[in-house]
């Protein structure tokens, strides 16, 4: 059989669309999410360290369930974004010991099960995290005292110990982590750049393609974080899971974004970093090109549910890193439109 044709005009010439994730794939929300239910975890567990957020202090046999690479990739981060350090525990006496290995372990901890469920629903990484951590508005009077806190400031109450931290994290994340200037930061320039060209035709040949984004986020934290980006003008639709009975790594989110811009989703490209996200575009029938990052590499690198030439490693790699993933997306719109032309006879 011979290969698909790789087109000459444009970047995803021959494609209906191109539908991407948001979260991992255009910016590093899940990084800046991931501190963020770090830094809530922590107050729950007496981590009393001037920034419980400083993860290189231990050494990887003291921590072994997050790699250093991760690690410094966190702490890297930390540099360049805009974080106020944890407050000090208020009820704790000042001569109290600092406890850095229980704040080490409880930060990693939250790291790692973040990390280890991107891609996934708020609601399945709150009951992860309580289920690791073991903690409970029943075990913990810290977290008890959050609960009826914000049971008595949310219409109908909150029932749910996955919630509370939920919306314990939400208020981490909007106050400290998720600013303009941060989500910026954490931006993946190189997958921005695809995203403009395509919706612009900024390869200069061929006309200009629908762009959606599909993603596991809220549909208005999503359209806020694009606002951030500079993309508002370019994405035509967004899907949040706000929109979806099943979502990744269902399809419904890529099938719904398809019939939104209403083209076949089977004649799309899509750009995803986990492998949740996989998954899901592959189930859908999309033309699937993943850009792991370093949170998600290792998953990506053992799955066999997208076969490896469609992934491109180094999101960042510079000039020869954006000519690989360009190289890829151009063989994806080619069997895009191998299909197309197929169905059309």
């Amino acid at each position: 059989m011979s290969p698909p044709p790789v087109p000459s005009e444009g970047l995803l010439h021959g494609a209906a669309a191109l539908i991407s994730d948001l979260d991992g794939t255009l910016t590093e929300t899940e990084l800046l999410k991931a501190m963020s239910y770090a830094r809530v975890m922590a107050t729950f567990f007496d981590c009393r360290q001037p920034d419980a957020m400083r993860i290189l202090a231990c050494e990887d046999a003291d921590i072994p369930a997050l790699s250093k690479r991760v690690r410094k990739a966190v702490t890297s981060a930390e540099h360049k974004l805009s974080i106020p350090p944890p407050p000090q525990s208020s009820d704790a006496p000042s001569s109290a010991p600092h406890k850095a290995c229980n704040s080490q372990m409880v930060v990693d901890a939250a790291l790692s099960v973040f990390l280890a469920n991107v891609g996934a629903t708020s609601r399945m990484v709150c009951e992860a995290l309580l289920r690791t951590l073991h903690l409970s508005s029943e075990g913990n009077p810290a977290f008890a005292a959050a609960k009826a806190r914000l049971s008595s400031t949310t219409e109908g109450g909150v029932s749910d110990d996955w919630r509370v931290l939920y919306l314990l994290r939400k208020e981490q994340y909007y106050a400290h982590f998720a600013s303009a200037a941060n989500l910026r930061a954490c931006a993946y320039s190189r997958n921005l750049r695809v995203v403009r060209s395509v919706a612009e035709a900024g390869d200069g040949q061929g006309p200009a393609l629908p762009v959606a984004v599909a993603t596991s986020s809220s549909t208005s934290d999503a359209t806020r974080v694009l606002g951030a980006l500079g993309l508002s003008d370019v994405v035509q639709v967004v899907v949040g899971a706000d929109q979806v009975q099943e979502p990744k790594p269902a399809p419904e989110a890529y099938e719904l974004a398809a019939a939104k811009l209403g083209v076949d989703v089977r004649g799309c490209v899509v750009l995803e970093d986990s492998l949740n996200g996989l998954r899901s575009g592959v189930a859908a029938g999309a033309k699937v090109v993943a850009v792991p990052t370093v949170f998600t590499e290792a998953a990506v690198r053992k799955q066999t549910v997208l076969p490896q030439e469609y992934c491109v490693y180094g999101v960042e790699d510079g000039p020869d890193g954006e000519a690989a993933l360009r190289s890829v997306l151009r063989r994806r719109a080619g069997e895009c439109a191998a299909y197309l032309a197929e169905k059309a006879s």
